[in-house]
């Protein structure tokens, strides 16, 4: 049996632990397998990949990314997994992808300055890494830093979500693109949180071309993990989970692997990275 978590976020986007630091942990959790699903990059990937190559770490990589897509004026996100990394298809889409990420993070802080609230962007960048995909979660960090809030929730809620006074829409790919996207790239493409969806996701299921869906995650409760696992079996879809790790701790030990699959009779493996996952 390999545990495998396929929803972990790094620095590289919106985490607070770098790759390799998510590698000690998926070890002292006794995974055999992670994957790293940054939001619009891969930066991460590559990063946990030089990493177990260079220090012969005895642990599976399923390339991943998390996409945010666009259905009927509702976000829906996308998590595509075993696309093919060396092809610099997906790469340049993602980014500019980046690159509007970080326009619209600009247009947020100007908003915030506006009202009299005195952060920056170069501040921001200074506590990530050169690669890493801005986005909210880091404004809303250097709020609280800065004691303009007591915590990153007030400052969604007051500042940072839709309706707040700093809030600006952010690009997003249409569903129907994004999951072209992966398959384009040779990779699979998998419906993220099912349970956060505002949208009914069995319609949802059943109109779009997705190769599996997220059960097993923090925010899908009993009720709607067997539904799901219902609707899998019926349409022979691949079923996948992960803990979805940005900064969530519980006694003082990070999420990591507290939510998990098996992959060991899905996974073709090659030089420790799950080139593909079979149905």
């Amino acid at each position: 049996m390999v545990k495998a978590d396929m929803h972990i976020h790094s620095t590289s986007s919106d985490g607070i632990f770098s790759p390799q630091e998510i590698i000690a942990w998926a070890l002292r959790k006794n995974l055999g397998a992670i994957s790293i699903t940054d939001h619009d990059t891969i930066n991460g990937f590559f990063k946990a990949l030089k990493y177990i190559t260079e220090n012969d770490v005895n642990i599976v990589l399923v390339p991943g990314v998390e996409l945010s897509c666009m259905y009927s004026d509702y976000e829906v996100h996308l998590l595509g997994y075993c696309f093919d990394y060396k092809s610099s298809y997906l790469k340049n889409v993602l980014d500019d992808i980046r690159f509007k990420r970080i326009n619209r993070a600009k247009e947020m802080i100007d908003k915030l300055n506006d009202l009299d609230i005195d952060i920056s962007l170069d501040d921001i960048k200074k506590k990530c890494n050169e690669d890493t995909s801005i986005g909210r979660p880091h404004i809303a960090r250097e709020l609280r830093d800065k004691g303009y809030v007591k915590d990153t929730d007030e400052a969604f809620n007051k500042y940072l979500n839709e309706g707040g006074c700093a809030f600006v829409p952010r690009y997003k790919l249409s569903l129907k693109d994004g999951i072209d996207l992966i398959h384009n790239d040779g990779g699979v493409a998998v419906l993220a949180h099912p349970g956060l969806l505002k949208i009914n996701y069995v319609n949802l299921i059943d109109k779009f071309d997705f190769d599996g869906i997220e059960i097993y995650h923090p925010k899908n409760d009993k009720y709607t993990r067997n539904e799901l696992l219902h609707i899998t079996k019926r349409k022979k879809m691949l079923i996948t989970g992960g803990s979805d790790f940005h900064d969530m701790y519980v006694n003082d030990i990070p999420m990591i692997g507290d939510y998990n699959v098996d992959i060991e009779s899905k996974c073709r493996i090659e030089n420790n990275v799950c080139v593909a996952i079979k149905k």
